[in-house]
């Protein structure tokens, strides 16, 4: 079910992409120096946190998938993180779970904030790219001049993406 809800949202990011801006990866590090920013991150808030190394999923026209399946609410919903790497580089994040509510919508913030956080984005910034509602379907995006991106942070049903554009 996750390769389904992950493969509709990378269809609605490319079908509804700006024709005037170009996909750029979110971040030049690779994906182990990203996640080890992003557990960096994590430790400040709490010592004890860190984010596990993800698996290889898949692979598909130089695109890999790697995901990270440790991750459990306190009622013991899953919540998984997908990077995906596009030339050694990580190109986006989605975080996912089979249901959404106001627990999980916790745990999707907290984890938008983690990643932005590793981007170099300032939490004025972040905010601005958050929503505070629950919905269905919303997205916020930013222009972030100093990195030269315009971050976007879409939410599709029950998949939040984290992606980039050149614009």
């Amino acid at each position: 079910m996750w390769k389904k809800i992950f493969f509709a949202v990378c269809l609605f990011f490319i079908s509804t992409a700006n024709v005037s801006a170009t996909p750029v990866s979110i971040s030049e590090d690779n994906l182990k120096t990203f996640v080890e920013k992003s557990s960096a991150v994590l430790k400040a808030g709490d010592p004890n946190s860190f984010l596990d190394m993800p698996v290889e999923l898949n692979e598909f026209e130089g695109i890999k998938n790697f995901i990270d399946k440790s991750i459990k609410t306190e009622a013991g919903t899953p919540i998984e993180i997908t990077y995906i790497v596009k030339d050694d580089k990580v190109f986006a994040v989605v975080i996912g779970s089979d249901k959404y509510d106001e627990n999980i919508k916790n745990y999707f913030d907290g984890l938008s904030i983690v990643f932005l956080k590793s981007l170099g984005l300032t939490d004025e910034e972040i905010k601005g790219l958050l929503n505070e509602k629950i919905e269905i379907t919303w997205q916020k995006e930013g222009f972030i001049s100093r990195l030269n991106k315009k971050f976007i942070v879409r939410f599709v049903s029950t998949a939040m993406i984290i992606i980039a554009e050149d614009k």
